[in-house]
């Protein structure tokens, strides 16, 4: 209460009592952090100062809050209680208390937030593609806070990256994008979200791939003879199941008789010329079909020689006639088998004829063989190994690299007429790599022959670079190895600061012996066969990001920056950040 004292023109006094009060001041409050979901959520609001009586208001996100069955307020004299019994996800917000008395007002907000598991909008599902196509599978969760989203893949178990020039890579929403599907990214891949709260999600999707066949080139054995064995193998190196066969010649459709055999396996299909003659030269192809495209393939075969036997009454000729009337052979081979008929006549009666059958028996001569080129793993590998020349019955056995390949899941060897023993490797991998003999026996002796098989392999680190900081005027030695088949090429690039202000920087592709176009640095930075980089003499120019890449033109190539820092300098990275090294 104060007092006034007042002086009238007329000198009379007048008092008057004023009475001045304080608006209220609200105390800062908070909720419980990380709430979860069905825990109780409360917050107290109370005033620091100011005058009773005083009145409460709550508000969420800027609406009045009422007392409902799961929120409850209670305001007492200078203080209001709010209780959510159980909280949601709807219950996160912001909290506003007002408080106001006769002589003004005071508010303050608070944030609730009630966190919550994960939980899929949407789930990923397994995918069928054809070869070729772009791929797209959503994963997309809600939580609170905002789950993370990955992908790993099932066979290397690596974290399928968010680089946009990656053949596989995860969008900043989760979805994961392949781009021109092939067989090779076939298989399992995880979707995994997580927000620290709760149990991560996770879905385990199967990428198949639905692909037209392609067709492994093959060749018939060279200069064959006449009488002799001619075969080929048509099998598909890729493609789905099933496949459907067909061969031609020159064109035509080529059909199954008494000299020719056509047999044709879940993915393979063998053509079996008994005996060729000349009129078996040609262009053969191979046709295969499935639902989803054809492939076709044409070798030639040619028919050299004539298996006719000429006799003749020259002591050097290996077939001759004596004076006697005697049938000499010298060094009897299969080409020498086959009817002989010896004639006598002199004019007077029938003449005498004689026809013999003359059994030559001879080792197995086994045609060179090959397998599909540059195959790539998960392909199909196979080979075919047939005789041009043998008495039956034969015996086949396979060996890689001297021991003996047995049948297994992945590994099955076959038959064919007694006559071929063929090959085949489901899905080919790195260890498949190796020489293949295949060796054949009679009663008579034996042969072999021996391919190699090559499966393309794409680089991973041996040695993989990292960064370094050296002292002016050290050596350093920087390995970088890869290995892959064929075996990776290492190149090493740089950054060089052309410009620290205006953070210019220029690269430069650094060569076995020099960098291009900085002849003033070729002494001092090289890298040698094994991909280890070289540097003399440390100094401040030479500092800065330098890659390592290993690339051997399949799969992707691997890359690795790093940064090479001049101890107690300041150095410029390639996110334009200084730093001191």
């Amino acid at each position: 209460m104060e007092t006034v004292l007042l002086i009238h023109a007329v000198g009379l006094l007048i008092f008057e009592s004023v009475y001045c009060g304080d608006a209220p001041v609200v105390a800062p409050f908070m909720f419980p952090p990380a709430l979860k979901e069905g825990e109780r959520g409360s917050a107290t609001c109370t005033i620091r100062s100011g005058d009773r009586p005083v009145e409460f208001n709550w508000k969420k996100d800027g609406r009045d809050l009422t007392v409902s069955s799961s929120v409850d307020i209670q305001s007492f004299k200078d203080s209001s209680f709010l209780v959510i019994e159980s909280v949601t996800s709807e219950s996160s917000g912001n909290y506003t208390c007002i408080v106001s008395n006769t002589y003004g007002r005071d508010q303050f907000t608070a944030s609730l937030t009630v966190t919550a598991p994960p939980q899929w909008l949407k789930e990923p599902m397994d995918s069928i593609s054809q070869e070729g196509e772009n791929l797209i599978i959503e994963c997309e969760a809600s939580g609170v806070p905002s789950p993370t989203i990955k992908w790993i893949t099932r066979t290397a178990n690596d974290v399928i990256p968010k680089d946009a020039s990656s053949p596989i890579r995860v969008t900043e929403t989760g979805s994961l994008i392949i781009s021109k599907v092939d067989a090779t990214m076939q298989g399992s891949y995880t979707c995994e979200a997580e927000n620290g709260f709760g149990d991560p999600l996770k879905k385990e999707v199967l990428i198949a791939v639905r692909d037209a066949p392609v067709v492994a080139p093959f060749i018939f054995p060279p200069a064959l003879r006449e009488g002799e064995r001619g075969s080929a193998i048509c099998t598909i190196r890729s493609g789905d199941r099933p496949v459907e066969f067909q061969w031609k010649k020159d064109g035509e459709i080529l059909e199954k008789d008494s000299n020719v055999d056509i047999q044709s396996l879940k993915d393979s299909s063998f053509l079996i010329i008994e005996s060729v003659t000349s009129k078996s030269s040609g262009n053969y192809s191979c046709t295969v079909t499935n639902t989803y495209g054809r492939d076709e393939y044409t070798s030639s075969l040619t028919v050299t020689g004539d298996k006719n036997v000429v006799i003749s009454n020259d002591p050097s000729s290996p077939i001759r006639v004596t004076s006697t009337g005697s049938l000499v052979i010298n060094k009897v081979d299969a080409l020498m088998k086959g009817t002989y008929i010896c004639e006598a006549e002199n004019g007077f009666g029938n003449p005498l004829r004689k026809e013999i059958f003359i059994s030559v028996r001879d080792a197995p001569v086994v045609v060179p063989f090959s397998f599909p080129s540059a195959l790539k793993e998960g392909e199909r590998g196979s080979s075919i190994c047939t005789i041009r020349s043998g008495d039956r019955p034969l015996e086949f056995q396979w060996l890689k690299d001297g021991e003996n390949v047995i049948s297994n899941k992945n590994v099955d060897i076959q038959s064919v007429k007694d006559t071929s023993s063929i090959l085949s490797i489901e899905s080919v991998t790195s260890q498949s790599s190796g020489n293949y003999t295949c060796i054949v026996r009679n009663a008579f002796g034996s042969d072999r022959y021996t391919a190699n098989l090559a499966v393309s392999a794409p680089p991973i680190w041996s040695y993989e670079p990292m960064d370094i900081i050296a002292k002016e005027g050290d050596s350093v030695s920087i390995k970088c190895q890869a290995t892959g088949v064929p075996q990776p090429a290492i190149t090493w690039t740089t950054y060089k600061i052309i410009n620290e202000r205006s953070h210019l920087l220029m690269h430069f592709l650094i060569d076995r012996g020099k960098i291009e176009n900085t002849s003033e640095l070729s002494a001092l930075v090289r890298y040698d066969t094994s991909g280890t980089l070289h540097i003399s003499k440390v100094d401040s120019s030479l500092k800065g990001s330098y890659s390592c890449i290993a690339d051997n033109g399949f799969g992707t190539a691997l890359q690795k920056k790093i940064n090479i820092a001049v101890q107690g300098e300041k150095c410029l990275l390639l996110d334009m950040e200084y730093k001191v090294c």
